[in-house]
């Protein structure tokens, strides 16, 4: 009977203890997530550091480790939080793009097609919207820059872009239109790596914006700053995504109105360029024009 007893008042303590450890587990994510989203990475190095010594953590705190070593441009130790990440959970489809966005910065193509192809082919249901977003963002500038290889090499991917359809309709837009631009394929490779790059820094870029503890004015206007650069080197990808933010901050304000109509207008985008140039609480005559 006493025997019985002790081992009752053991199992007890042994619950309490996982009680207390589950209650500082949710303490410490919370506060890891809240770190980075304050993008205090270094302090969120240390919370996660606490949490493995306490063997109190699941993969998704380990992911947030590589993705702070990743905004802090340490990409050989969030490579390394990617793999602990994925021996953890072989099916984290974030750490997989995240280590392919690691590959294109350092200047790996090949190894981050290789990454989404597998990423598609075994956890595409696994994608949510916006991942599934940042994937089609990046993969459009190898499949335009690159749709041989792509085609050839990567059919998954190739059929997540719909390159057979593009390449058919670039085929025909090639036989009507007289005057094209040529670039050799190696031309065309560098091309694409680059664009693929200044999005990934341009979204960097934006991350650290987002930190600013400044007014929203003052940050719509440090936003269209970084965009009035990419715009300039007619990197239109990269221009949208601070626009889109300033967009987000006030979605009233002329200047990100006009800046968009003009985007657009040179994007080819008609369309979308007079809805946000009509959007404007002045009609510009000018802008118009330009549009036409």
């Amino acid at each position: 009977m006493a025997k019985k007893k002790q081992k009752n008042n053991k199992a007890k303590r042994q619950s309490h203890t996982e009680v207390k450890m589950d209650n500082r587990f949710l303490e410490w994510k919370a506060q890891l997530i809240e770190q980075i989203e304050k993008e205090a990475y270094n302090d969120a190095i240390q919370t996660l550091a606490t949490m493995i010594q306490a063997k109190s953590f699941d993969a998704d705190c380990l992911y947030q480790g590589a993705y702070a070593y990743f905004m802090l441009g340490d990409y050989q130790r969030a490579t390394q939080w990617v793999e602990n990440t994925l021996q953890y959970d072989g099916q984290n489809v974030a750490a997989r793009l995240l280590l392919a966005r690691i590959c294109i910065l350092e200047d790996r193509p090949d190894e981050a097609l290789a990454i989404f192809e597998f990423m598609l082919k075994n956890f595409s249901a696994k994608l949510d919207d916006n991942q599934r977003e940042d994937v089609r963002d990046i993969l459009d500038f190898y499949g335009t820059g690159e749709p041989e290889k792509i085609l050839q090499n990567y059919p998954v991917i190739a059929d997540f872009l719909g390159l057979e359809a593009s390449k058919e309709v670039a085929a025909q837009e090639e036989t009507v239109t007289a005057e094209s631009v040529d670039l050799s394929k190696e031309e065309m490779s560098n091309e694409a790596i680059t664009a693929a790059k200044n999005v990934l820094k341009a979204e960097a870029e934006l991350q650290q914006i987002r930190g600013k503890e400044v007014s929203i004015a003052e940050k719509i206007k440090m936003l269209h700053t970084f965009a009035a650069g990419y715009f300039y080197q007619m990197d239109y990808a990269a221009a949208k995504i601070f626009l889109a933010e300033a967009l987000q901050l006030d979605a009233k304000d002329d200047r990100t109105l006009y800046n968009l109509a003009i985007l657009y207008a040179d994007m080819g985008e008609k369309e979308k360029a007079v809805q946000f140039a009509t959007t404007m609480s002045y009609v510009d005559f000018a802008l118009l024009k330009t549009i036409r």
